[in-house]
């Protein structure tokens, strides 16, 4: 049953890298369906819908989803997934209440990771929101080194 549910989110990582959003969400929520709710698989999931329902332009829905996994838990994988699920979904409605601190923290991890190409970008959006020209460059410009490229 967990190699099912397992197999599941995979297709529906497939289905949206396809560009078939809809589709992919139907997968990813059947497949987390059949996952324990305690499991990092299942956390991970609802990250993986906020993004799919940013993509659908279902930003209400998106934030209710985010909202429910309450603060960034501490893990690093999970925290960063949460920063790019928050941050994609605030750059979709257009605003972020993130002080400099906060982007700040997240621009540093995106720095430390190869493949921090998204969360470059976004801190840099982030960034353009408080009118910070100089770190916008600068993390767009680093941003632009990362030879890895993962859509969101």
């Amino acid at each position: 049953r967990h190699v099912r549910a397992l197999a599941e989110i995979r297709m529906a990582a497939a289905l949206a890298i396809e560009g078939k959003a809809e589709q992919a969400l139907a997968r990813l929520r059947r497949g987390r369906g059949q996952l324990s709710g305690r499991s990092v698989q299942h956390r991970s999931s609802k990250f993986t819908e906020v993004h799919l329902l940013v993509q659908l332009s279902k930003l209400s829905d998106a934030r209710t989803v985010l909202e429910s996994l309450g603060a960034p838990p501490p893990g690093e994988v999970l925290r960063v997934a949460h920063w790019l699920a928050e941050l994609h979904l605030c750059c979709a409605e257009g605003k972020h209440a993130l002080d400099e601190q906060e982007l700040h923290e997240r621009a540093r991890k995106g720095l430390a990771m190869t493949a921090g190409r998204d969360l470059l970008q976004l801190c840099a959006w982030g960034y353009a929101q408080l009118g910070d020209r100089d770190q916008v460059e600068f993390l767009l410009g680093e941003a632009l080194d990362r030879d890895h490229f993962h859509p969101l």
